[in-house]
């Protein structure tokens, strides 16, 4: 049995032996390494923190609870290299060599680990064969350390090779080889900097390109971890870690590589392209962040029996979620089509949204869904609360109002889904019954402090009139132009009621303004003034299609999170398909229409939320990376 394992502060000549060890050994170097367990420390469960730092403790390390995880990620390291012994003992430990031109499978990974059997019983893991590989080690010092029955000393030589192996066979050329001791044969050089080991590049230079620190550098990658990648890297195995890595070597960091451009000291002399480094560093930032968020579950299962699942990342739970596209709807038959087509597996309570509707619904791609309740009073509160409420950071999120309304006959039909431009308060006006309205006014409405209708009033209460991101309107509208609209055949005989060629044609998708009011009004007279009320409110610019009850409250209470800088203003839409008409068809009354008309149109005009809103929805979570920053030009 080999000699007892220690942890103790290493020479001044053994420091000098470190810088002359083979490169192949040093996944990531220590910056890498510290990375992978600072990200790790952020997601361990309390239980599993404090058993951790009392075992760390037992050594005569005695390193802080702050730093002590991410300071022992570099122990194995340091002990292989501390002597002759050690070094031949636990070498190959630290890779796996699948050959670059082996398929990425089990078998491949099977053959380049040489299948060893498992130890006799009673061998502890720190006593292994010394040419076993890095998963096998893996799945052995993970054993141990869910075994209650490893001893003490043993249980911490585990613990410290696991939180180092576990960034190791994430390194893509700790998986690989192409003939070329791990990249080590090959010599690489960016921007006409000195050659190096392509090795190096890969275990320091382009982690040293994410920043300034090894905590800067945990810092920013965990923030950019999603919930639906952790749910993607857990309940995986070391196996399927080092397939991962080796399909990153052989996709990018040998079929990226460019044709050799001559030789150095004996060795094939490559320069790297702009491409390839960002690539390799978008690798690199996938790798240490996948590494960090299983080595806390590998942890946090061992010492807490957190189990392997996101809800054992207690961080992950806690930090605000960051949707990219926040769905708004008003009730719940308008949510219908989106439940029904999106996975809606996370549900989040806000406090301050309704009774009715009291949480936010999120898929795994971080798309979520909101219902108001109806009204402006509904929708003020419970936008108010989500903008304000900490379970969420809104300031990437693109909010998209789906809601159905009524519709005028001459823009559009049933089942008609029409993007706004203006969101216009129908209900902020002064009233007299049109019954005693001066002669030669076509309606009884007027704007307030002034003296008669068609004069435009002051914008005093500051919710009149918006106007939406005419960029996110245009990509709104060329990416859902050609969306297959439902319909039936009853909706189809009810506008031939109608003799306006819009309210007879087929639904589509079109461009026309919406007027938000809470009194749910109907008639042809009332719809004029609509009209009306929508120009001159916009200067002749807007043109009045649909009539709803809560736009304007959304969009203020989203004005106000915005002020508070927790919202993007230009990252809003509305979207309102035609329910049914605004106003009665010739001969029918306004009552009848209102009450007594069965068009069948609110079937298909909830299915055309979803028809119409999917391909944009779509478009911004598929090019994310496109859609981040704010919303892209358009192609041209």
């Amino acid at each position: 049995m080999p000699q007892k394992l220690s942890c103790r502060s290493l020479s001044p000549l053994l420091l000098a032996l470190l810088l002359a060890t083979p490169l192949h050994a040093w996944a990531w170097g220590d910056t890498g390494h510290q990375v992978v367990g600072l990200i790790a420390q952020k997601h361990l469960l309390p239980q599993a923190r404090t058993r951790i730092e009392a075992l760390l403790a037992s050594d005569d390390s005695h390193l802080t609870p702050e730093t002590s995880i991410a300071s022992e990620a570099t122990w194995a390291d340091r002990y292989r290299d501390s002597s002759a012994e050690h070094k031949a003992q636990t070498f190959d430990w630290h890779f796996v060599d699948i050959e670059i031109g082996s398929p990425a499978s089990a078998a491949s990974l099977a053959a380049a680990c040489f299948g060893y059997p498992a130890l006799p019983a009673g061998t502890p893991a720190s006593a292994g064969v010394a040419k076993d590989c890095v998963t096998h080690k893996l799945e052995q010092f993970i054993g141990e350390l869910k075994d209650p029955a490893t001893d003490r000393a043993e249980r911490l030589l585990a613990l410290q090779f696991v939180l180092h192996f576990t960034g190791d066979v994430h390194q893509p050329l700790h998986a690989s080889d192409d003939h070329d001791s791990g990249g080590n044969d090959k010599l690489a050089f960016i921007d006409h900097g000195d050659p190096v080991p392509l090795h190096r590049h890969w275990d320091s230079g382009f982690v040293a390109m994410l920043g300034a620190s090894p905590a800067e550098i945990a810092e920013s990658l965990d923030a950019g971890i999603t919930r639906a990648e952790i749910t993607g890297w857990l309940n995986t195995t070391p196996q399927d870690w080092a397939l991962e890595a080796f399909a990153i070597s052989k996709a990018d960091v040998y079929g990226r590589l460019p044709a050799a451009s001559g030789t150095s000291k004996g060795k094939s002399l490559y320069e790297l392209s702009p491409a390839y480094v960002q690539q390799a560093v978008a690798d690199t930032r996938l790798q240490l962040a996948r590494a960090g968020i299983r080595l806390a579950a590998v942890l946090n299962a061992a010492f807490a029996g957190g189990g392997d699942t996101p809800q054992s990342l207690p961080t992950a739970l806690s930090r605000p979620r960051q949707p990219k596209v926040m769905l708004i709807t008003l009730f719940g038959p308008e949510a219908e089509y989106w439940e029904k087509n999106l996975a809606l597996t996370d549900s989040i309570r806000v406090a301050g949204l309704s009774d009715q509707y009291p949480a936010v619904r999120c898929t795994a791609e971080e798309v979520c869904l909101v219902t108001t309740g109806m009204g402006h009073s509904n929708a003020a509160a419970s936008m108010m609360a989500l903008a304000f409420s900490n379970r969420f950071d809104l300031r990437h999120t693109y909010f998209i109002l789906t809601g159905i309304a009524g519709i005028d006959p001459h823009v559009g039909t049933l089942g008609s889904a029409a993007w706004a431009r203006y969101l216009v308060d129908f209900g902020l006006a002064h009233e007299i019954d049109a019954r005693e309205m001066p002669k030669g006014w076509k309606a009884g409405y007027f704007g307030i402090q002034t003296k008669g209708p068609d004069i435009k009033p002051k914008f005093d209460y500051g919710t009149e009139v918006f106007q939406l991101n005419e960029k996110f309107l245009q990509q709104a509208l060329r990416l859902s132009q050609g969306a297959d609209l439902a319909d039936n055949a009853t909706a189809q005989a009810y506008r031939k009621h109608y003799p306006q060629a819009a309210a007879r044609a087929l639904p589509g998708v079109i461009q026309c303004d919406t007027a938000a009011g809470d009194t749910y009004w109907h008639g042809a007279k009332l719809g004029e003034w609509a009209t009306r009320w929508v120009s001159l409110l916009t200067d002749g610019k807007g043109r009045y299609c649909t009539t709803q009850q809560e736009d304007n409250a959304v969009y203020e209470a989203l004005k106000r999170g915005a002020a508070a800088g927790r919202v993007d203003l230009a990252r809003i839409a509305v979207l309102r398909t035609g329910a049914n008409f605004d106003r009665p068809y010739p001969g029918q009354s306004a009552y009848a229409s209102l009450v007594e008309s069965h068009s069948c149109g609110f079937d298909p005009a909830r299915e055309n939320l979803y028809r119409a809103g999917w391909p944009v929805v779509r478009e911004i979570t598929t090019h994310w990376a496109q859609w981040q920053a704010g919303v892209p030009e358009l192609a041209p």
